[in-house]
């Protein structure tokens, strides 16, 4: 793909968005586990100042529509965030006309309130703190594939190779906008009648943003890019296989030919060995965490076919899943290759961390030859 085609990208809770001139591709997982691409063209070229509108449209689009293929804890949670915003409208104005306060104050209570909930929300919901991890892997994944596509390396190992942080990253925007939000902070205190004035600044920013991105070694872009990096590294993480794989195939997803208006594909990803096993009539947990925690453990040398072998990676204790076939092979979604494949336990000893065994009570203890 033509790097000069790219607008850019952004990490959902269950994939990775990447939106070109003429073109939307979402990589992400559905509720089976399984990898899939949902892609768009895109009514009329976008460019400009329209690109970033376009890219905040089609994330919310996207968000919507992985939602709708998770579970319904899931579900439910978007759901309540948004009837926490419709109903938050009213009670919002309501304080404001039962205990008047100047504009400049309601800004830092409400601001305040933000932070408590969110404060809240992370130390007191499991949840929610592994849905933000999640997301996290998958802000780098999408870096990484950006990088590799800006180039010329797109490629899974390009991917794979490429840093983290990236000096067009809406973080480094938010940091700029800070920098400029602080020093007109009491000017909004005092003359709360200026409060235009914090929505005001961010066009001029916009361009100074652009520069920054395609300027990242000038002596200034590096100054302001500084604060947009210490804020990158809250909000990035190591992605793991399941997370690269997401983005690569929103990769696919931007490079396909003749495309229709809309296109949904089904890959294999995570859920091989869950399908397999489905095939054949037995359920199994859903991820590899929760088959690596809920399935009966297996010593590696009575490996048989049909079990179970984990593997890890930077940042993730579980990362990736393979089943055992025959002669120390297993078949897998690997994301080198693209596609599911046949290869040696072996090949990835360094990352492999243990088995388990779906079928725990059919199979008498056999030894292996892995």
């Amino acid at each position: 793909m033509d790097a000069n085609q790219l607008i850019g990208g952004m990490a959902l809770p269950h994939g990775v968005l990447l939106l070109s001139r003429k073109r939307v591709a979402l990589g992400y997982y559905d509720t089976e586990g399984a990898l899939r691409l949902y892609t768009r063209e895109l009514k009329s070229p976008t460019g400009g100042v329209k690109s970033l509108w376009t890219l905040l449209s089609e994330s919310l689009r996207a968000l919507w529509r992985t939602s709708l293929d998770q579970n319904s804890l899931d579900q439910n949670g978007l759901l309540s965030m948004v009837a926490g915003g419709l109903a938050g409208i009213p009670l919002g104005l309501l304080l404001r006309w039962g205990a008047p306060l100047p504009s400049g104050q309601w800004s830092l209570l409400s601001s305040a309130l933000l932070v408590l909930m969110f404060l809240a929300a992370y130390g007191l919901y499991p949840p929610f703190r592994r849905g933000l991890a999640r997301m996290a892997r998958y802000h780098g994944a999408e870096h990484k594939t950006i990088w590799a596509l800006e180039r010329g390396e797109a490629s899974p190992e390009g991917v794979r190779r490429q840093p983290l942080l990236h000096p067009a990253c809406g973080s480094n925007l938010a940091a700029l906008y800070l920098m400029v939000w602080f020093p007109i902070l009491p000017l909004l205190l005092f003359f709360p009648w200026l409060w235009w004035l914090q929505f005001l600044v961010l066009l001029p920013l916009l361009p100074v943003f652009g520069w920054m991105g395609r300027h990242p070694e000038h002596p200034l872009s590096r100054g302001l890019l500084a604060l947009g990096y210490r804020l990158q590294r809250h909000t990035l993480a190591e992605p793991g296989e399941a997370e690269l794989e997401a983005a690569w195939r929103a990769v696919q997803g931007l490079e396909m030919e003749n495309p229709s208006s809309v296109r949904t594909l089904e890959g294999s990803g995570r859920a091989v060995p869950k399908r397999i096993y489905a095939h054949l009539g037995w359920r199994i947990p859903r991820t590899a965490l929760e088959q690596w925690q809920r399935l009966a453990p297996v010593r590696t040398p009575y490996l048989l076919p049909g079990d179970l072998v984990f593997f890890t990676a930077p940042e993730r204790p579980v990362d990736h899943v393979g089943l055992v076939l025959w002669n120390g092979l297993m078949i897998h979604a690997s994301l080198r290759a693209g596609r599911v494949v046949v290869e040696p336990i072996a090949a990835y000893r360094t990352r492999y961390i243990g088995a388990r065994r779906p079928l725990a009570g059919v199979y008498l203890q056999k030894r292996n030859n892995f």
